[in-house]
């Protein structure tokens, strides 16, 4: 693996990229002049409808039953053993999901306004998305406890800074204190003149908020909130009786070119699990849990194991 190129869920942060330049007549797909110009500057957004309803409903049954959980008995989700550094499970104390390449989520990722919404986004057809995994945020109880975090996944002490986009479709409606999607908007607005005011020896992955107001991003199943991945951002604790339940899609331009990324791609579908030299290992069980994706022609482009003409 060259050490040299940060990978995340199939993706390269660090690509060189930038995004296009757009007049107030540019034929949109998804999105109309007045949400590009919020993105640009706010660098978030919500979009809608993203995915029909029943897309969501099964991709929640789905990880469920992957984590041999009941979604109506609240004293089995208590009972999924987390991973760490030492013991690999199908879930973390952070409701990461072990999940990545199930029928229902490639549904999703396949989707045409997902699709557009990127190509709007990036300002090309030629696209790869990311193959990254389920969130499934308890509520907090006695014997389970996780209070949220905010961070980069980006290293905000590179420069210049990575153009990335980070996604996350809700797959059930999300409400303020449910553990869903935090971000720090003031601090993304002001990130050139903070990042002037910070120590040399910083954390470049966990940001200073002092000063700063978190926002927790509310929405409706099948919505799809992007951010600039220059936004400190994070999963929030949850303080519901519901779990907060999401999977994270993105897309970035392809790379053919980048033929050890792209043999990481299709290992990794081929598989069924997450692209371990990403960072994200994977379970075993996935191989064994029900039938395998079947690609749409998109999807296989998506993948990259079809090039884009």
């Amino acid at each position: 693996m060259d050490l040299s190129k940060r990978y995340n869920a199939g993706t390269r942060y660090h690509a060189p990229r930038s995004f296009p330049e757009y007049n107030e007549d540019h034929d949109f797909r998804v999105l109309n002049w007045n949400e590009w110009q919020f993105w640009l500057k706010n660098g978030y957004l919500l979009i809608p409808n993203a995915v029909p309803i029943n897309q969501c409903e099964r991709l929640i049954e789905a990880t469920w039953q992957y984590l041999d959980a009941d979604a109506d008995n609240p004293s089995s989700w208590y009972t999924i053993p987390t991973h760490n550094d030492d013991k690999k499970t199908r879930k973390s104390i952070a409701g990461m999901v072990e999940l990545y390449h199930h029928p229902a989520q490639w549904a999703n990722r396949q989707h045409p306004r997902i699709y557009n919404t990127f190509v709007d986004l990036w300002g090309t057809e030629k696209l790869w998305v990311s193959l990254d995994r389920v969130n499934i945020n308890l509520p907090n109880r006695k014997s389970w406890k996780f209070e949220g975090f905010l961070h980069w996944d980006i290293d905000i002490s590179q420069t210049p800074l990575a153009c990335n986009i980070q996604g996350v479709l809700s797959l059930s409606d999300t409400v303020s204190g449910m553990g869903g999607l935090q971000i720090v908007p003031e601090l993304f607005l002001q990130m050139e003149e903070w990042l002037y005011r910070q120590p040399k020896n910083r954390d470049p992955r966990l940001p200073d908020l002092s000063g700063f107001d978190v926002l927790d991003i509310e929405s409706h199943a099948g919505d799809l909130v992007i951010w600039d991945s220059r936004m400190a951002h994070g999963t929030g604790r949850n303080y519901s009786e519901r779990p907060r339940i999401a999977q994270f899609i993105s897309m970035t331009p392809a790379e053919p070119h980048e033929s050890e990324l792209l043999q990481i791609r299709i290992e990794s579908f081929k598989n069924r699990t997450g692209p371990a030299l990403c960072g994200m290992p994977g379970d075993e069980l996935e191989y064994r849990f029900g039938p395998p994706a079947i690609l749409s022609d998109l999807g296989e482009k998506l993948l990259g194991c079809e090039p884009w003409g």
